[in-house]
């Protein structure tokens, strides 16, 4: 299978690039590997040096290459011969809502930290899909007279976004995206804008990093003030009134990171960030890595265990608030498809969280999406919890065991998994501690499972199960309502079977749980 990347497509993160043999777009020339290189590839897939803060160096090696971001400033490496748990022997890169001091450098040396794939990336990648949103401003020997808007791109308009995070700044190119096929040249409301998403963005940052008195004060109301101006010249398309807004807002930005005010908000926020913050920043990471792409996850095979689907964010958040995640606990996404799930857990809640995913195109995009979810809630300034993206077979990743006795929830989007896949993920879940929450799409026991002499030892009689109905626009698969299982690990019931059938002496208990008067 040829290996071939997209990395190329919207430019590069600044890390060396490895030859892959997952499937993707774009186009990347054929890595000449004889076989005994790939089979050395194959037993260490992956080094990575790891600069802590105090200068200290460690080489880990990874066999699976899980792509793994870790908030903290400090970081502890082991090989994977190490006697720790599976978590430990991965490579990890410290993020920190301050900069923090945690450099990640290549095995060939020279140190790096991953950047935001910025707007203008994209917009250039397609550049033939793009025109011109404002007028443009153009001398005359006379006076300064407005253009029409131009679709050549030669005179389109540039602008740096300031963001919260540390010396973080996004680039924008101020065009709009247009139908090629269309005569009028209609604008393309499916494709990536990049001027709503500077102004979804500038109403976010106001809204998320300001107190309410600090909103009115800097930046008005919805009838004047900054934000009105950005929308108004916006709707107007005046280019020149629409840049200084921004550059109003930039200085703003500027003042009140200096000061230390934007630090101190997000610290008050703790591991509880606010839904729409995190939807927006999951947008972002999505428009950048993905959705130029997204065609190529609909090349599945139809009604098997491959079929790709997803949970989108407002049920994610449900489960969240029924299962009470934290960022002391630990999640885990069996099929997590392009990782959405797993990166809004670590997001809204700081839990750890790890997704394993099978199939090679959404495991690929989910690596990709962590790697711009890192470097994004850096620019942020937020911490997230620690992220782990794993390609694999659910049934068949060794150092899963390890992390699944640990798990605090696990999700397994089984819509679309047959009778048999479902029950040989059951017998995963009989190391599952106790009080370990599963969220599924079908469930694994009867609402009116009963225990008897039969199934006592069955892993059904160990779960405790509860549905729940979710609505409109919850998964990607139907616009329809439909309904969900969480099963809590609860063996407490059927110990107190054994524990009566025993206390009876020479008395059973029938199938249905009642006394007999059959003797041993």
């Amino acid at each position: 299978m040829p290996a071939s990347s997209d990395d190329e497509e919207y430019g590069t993160l600044g890390s060396k690039k490895e030859p892959k043999s997952i499937k993707s777009n774009g186009q990347r020339v054929k890595h000449p590997l004889n076989k005994k290189a790939k089979e050395a590839k194959e037993r260490t897939r992956e080094i990575v040096v790891i600069t802590t803060g105090s200068g200290i160096k460690a080489t880990a090696t990874t066999r699976h290459v899980p792509y793994i971001t870790k908030p903290k400033p400090s970081v502890s490496v082991s090989s994977t011969n190490s006697q720790k748990s599976p978590t430990e022997s991965s490579a990890t890169t410290p993020t920190s809502a301050h900069g923090g001091s945690t450099s990640t450098t290549s095995s060939t040396g020279g140190p790096r930290r991953p950047s935001i794939l910025h707007s203008d990336q994209i917009v250039a990648s397609a550049m033939n899909r793009y025109k011109n949103h404002f007028h443009m401003l153009v001398e005359d020997s006379d006076s300064t007279v407005a253009s029409n808007p131009s679709s050549t791109g030669a005179d389109m308009m540039h602008m740096s976004l300031e963001y919260p995070g540390k010396d973080s700044k996004e680039k924008f190119t101020l065009m709009k995206p247009f139908l090629s096929r269309s005569k009028t040249e209609t604008d393309d409301k499916d494709e990536y804008n990049p001027i709503e998403d500077l102004v979804s963005t500038v109403k976010v940052i106001i809204d998320h990093f300001f107190s309410s008195e600090k909103q009115k004060e800097l930046f008005g109301t919805s009838s004047e003030g900054l934000y009105r101006n950005l929308t108004k010249f916006k709707n107007r398309k005046d280019g020149a009134q629409f840049m200084k807004a921004v550059e109003d807002f930039n200085q703003i930005m500027t003042q009140h990171k200096h000061s230390g005010a934007i630090q101190q908000h997000v610290k008050d926020y703790g591991h509880r960030l606010p839904y729409d913050l995190v939807v927006h920043i999951l947008q972002q990471v999505y428009s950048r890595t993905v959705a130029a792409r997204a065609s190529k996850l609909n090349q599945y095979e139809a009604f098997s265990n491959n079929v790709y689907g997803e949970i989108l964010p407002i049920l994610t958040k449900e489960f969240i608030q029924k299962t009470k995640l934290n960022e002391n606990k630990v999640f885990v996404d069996l099929g997590c498809g392009i990782g959405n799930v797993v990166l809004q857990v670590a997001l809204q809640t700081g839990a750890e969280s790890y997704g394993v995913e099978i199939m090679d195109t959404p495991a690929k995009f989910a690596k990709k999406q962590a790697k711009e979810f890192e470097a994004r809630s850096r620019a942020y300034g937020l911490d997230h919890g620690k992220v782990s993206m794993i390609q694999g077979d659910f049934l068949d990743t060794p150092d899963l065991a390890g992390i699944l006795q640990r798990a605090d929830v696990v999700l397994v989007n089984n819509y679309a998994f047959n009778s048999a896949l479902n029950q040989s993920l059951l017998q995963l879940f009989l190391d599952l501690k106790e009080g370990c929450k599963i969220i599924s799409l079908k469930t694994f026991v009867s609402l009116d499972h009963k225990i008897n002499v039969r199934n006592a030892g069955s892993v059904e009689s160990i779960l405790r199960v509860k549905k729940y109905p979710y609505y409109t626009n919850a998964v990607s698969w139907t616009h329809n309502g439909g309904e969900y299982f969480i099963a809590t690990v609860d063996r407490t019931a059927v110990q107190a079977f054994w524990e009566r059938a025993m206390s009876n002496g020479g008395v059973g208990l029938d199938d249905g749980g009642r006394r007999s008067s059959r003797r041993r």
